[in-house]
């Protein structure tokens, strides 16, 4: 969550696209522990004040770095439950594959962890809108007749099984990225009531 801006000349945006990146690149290079704004700024080629002015925390700057917003990046409507669950399930994966954000995560959290009214900030940029995608996911399941109304499970319930099983496959348990796709989208058919028909089986 950015800060609150400032009245005066509006935010450069290829500044901020900067400072992303460059807090994309040294994550990459350091835990988020080690992480700097002086080193940030100096690598966007911009001031610490200028980084600090659009975000006041080191959590705020690398969870705009990570974590994209729904807005950036909707949801995607395949046309298919399976094929929205897979889409879903994809791009999670993606996302906690990249070296950055297994670098800054266990850091990132228990910074988190110890400031719940920021959690709960950030948490309203990109998790509340995505279970609001989730439901529209599940609406358009039930309007085309692939699963009952309830069947399907709470919105946040599907999001932390994906984000839980993802995470625990990829920083703890070493699982087989290979198949979790497949496997996760499957099990998460047969939670939504909609599991007759395995996910790789159709909609290829």
């Amino acid at each position: 969550m950015t800060a609150t801006r400032s009245v005066g000349r509006p935010r450069d945006p290829d500044v901020d696209r900067a400072i992303l990146e460059a807090t994309r690149h040294l994550l990459r290079r350091h835990t988020y522990a080690g992480l700097r704004i002086s080193e940030v700024a100096a690598h966007a080629g911009v001031t610490p004040p200028t980084v600090r002015l659009r975000w006041r925390t080191k959590a705020e700057l690398v969870h705009d770095a990570l974590f994209p917003t729904i807005d950036d990046r909707p949801l995607e409507d395949t046309g298919s439950l399976a094929g929205d669950l897979r889409a879903l399930v994809r791009r999670t994966i993606a996302l906690y594959s990249t070296p950055e954000v297994q670098a800054a995560l266990l850091g990132f959290n228990e910074d988190l962890g110890n400031h719940p009214e920021l959690r709960r900030q950030l948490g309203a940029r990109v998790y509340t809108p995505t279970i609001a995608g989730i439901r529209d996911m599940f609406d358009r399941a039930a309007a085309r007749g692939e699963i009952t109304p309830d069947a399907a499970p709470a919105p946040a319930m599907l999001l932390n099984t994906i984000a839980g099983t993802v995470v625990g496959n990829i920083l703890m348990f070493g699982g087989d990225l290979a198949t979790l796709e497949g496997e996760l989208v499957n099990l998460l058919l047969h939670g939504c009531g909609n599991g007759q028909t395995r996910e790789g089986a159709t909609d290829q």
